[in-house]
């Protein structure tokens, strides 16, 4: 069925995605803001405009923003990084990474052994597993390698792994508001960390905002540089995190001027929240079959109780599990943008790094889940 606003409609889609954004922002100083994040406000509002129809599941803009408005706001909200403490976290990310890996592989042998899937079923695990060690890239590339049929059975893969794992981005979210885990897991202060309160502000400055956008713009033009240079796909937001993490921490009093930088990211990242909510089609997910969208969450219950006692086990706060968990899942861009939400600028990096890491290895983790599942299953 079409939705309501074309997605051919460019300036349509974007009044409707920047809406849900603004939305998110606003609701940021109200009880659903403050209970959910404005984050998740802005990633149901997307969710609930794409699957009513308003606006579609697919569309141009969306590639936009995952290609643009991203990696402008990674600069933007990194400007007071702090080195030291991004390299004193980046173990303890690593250590929920790698739990939440081992989780992710033990939670497809589950449900493999659980869920009957006909004769697909360990392609469908191998393709899974791939996709929350590294991400969808890997799920496609594992998929076609060993042998899901480009249409129907590929694409209930893709439509069951995506929308399960949005929503499985809004509960971690929602998480962090979770008394009892909070209580149950370290935190800085023995209690769910909080964003510090922000100093005073001056009036908005036409130079400093602009002097924000061109040096952003500048880092990115250099990260995809790099990632040309290189041919890795993915590799420019890494460059990206990494040049404005050694700006800030080269020129501290500089950035610090650019006061009106931090701001304009996180209302950046709202909008690519907003954009990845109207990405999940429920629709999609009923017409291929919801028994891959059970599948897919026996694997990520299995991947968050095994982060969730590697936590406990090795003292990690709670943003620091969220973010592991969320790079593991979904991939560097979303952890990185978490970890900003969360105004945890020294966790973005360490995210980034074990994305990548998911990246790199996915595809070889899910050959190898394709191999063992075939021999005894």
């Amino acid at each position: 069925m079409n939705s309501f606003i074309d997605p051919t409609n460019t300036w349509l889609m974007w009044a409707a995605v920047v809406s849900v954004a603004a939305f998110g922002v606003w609701s940021d100083s109200r009880w659903l803001g403050r209970w959910l994040s404005g984050a998740v406000v802005a990633l149901l509002g997307g969710i609930l405009l794409s699957n009513l129809q308003v606006i579609p599941s697919e569309a141009d803009v969306y590639d936009k923003i995952y290609n643009y408005i991203l990696p402008l706001a990674i600069p933007l909200v990194l400007f007071e990084a702090d080195l030291a403490r991004i390299v004193r976290e980046a173990r303890r990310v690593m250590i929920g990474f790698l739990a939440g890996a081992l989780g992710t592989l033990t939670g497809g042998f589950l449900a493999f052994f659980t869920i009957t899937l006909g004769d697909s079923g360990a392609e469908i695990t191998a393709a899974l597993t791939a996709a929350y060690v590294g991400g969808t890239a890997n799920l496609l590339a594992v998929g076609q390698a060993v042998g899901l049929k480009p249409g129907d059975s590929l694409a209930a893969a893709v439509a069951a792994g995506n929308l399960t794992v949005i929503l499985y981005l809004v509960l971690l979210f929602a998480m962090r508001n979770f008394v009892w885990l909070g209580a149950w897991l370290k935190t800085e202060n023995g209690a769910v960390a909080v964003a510090p309160a922000s100093r005073a502000r001056t009036p908005l400055d036409a130079t400093t905002l602009l002097y924000s956008v061109a040096i952003s713009v500048f880092i990115c033009a250099a990260g995809f540089a790099v990632q040309d240079q290189l041919g890795w796909p993915g590799s420019a937001l890494l460059t990206i995190t990494l040049l404005s993490v050694i700006g800030a921490t080269m020129f501290p009093q500089f950035f610090a001027k650019l006061d009106c930088a931090s701001p304009l990211g996180f209302a950046l990242l709202h909008i690519l929240f907003a954009a990845i909510g109207a990405s999940a089609s429920i629709q999609a997910v009923v017409s291929f079959g919801p028994v891959l969208m059970l599948f897919a969450a026996v694997m990520l219950a299995t991947h968050l109780l095994f982060i969730l006692i590697a936590a406990r086990v090795f003292s990690l706060d709670l943003d620091e599990t969220l973010v592991a968990s969320n790079a593991c899942a979904l991939g560097a861009p979303t952890a990185a943008a978490m970890a900003l939400s969360f105004r945890r600028n020294d966790l973005a990096v360490p995210a980034m790094l074990c994305g990548v890491l998911g990246y790199a290895v996915g595809n070889f983790v899910g050959l190898a889940v394709f191999n063992l599942a075939r021999t005894i299953g």
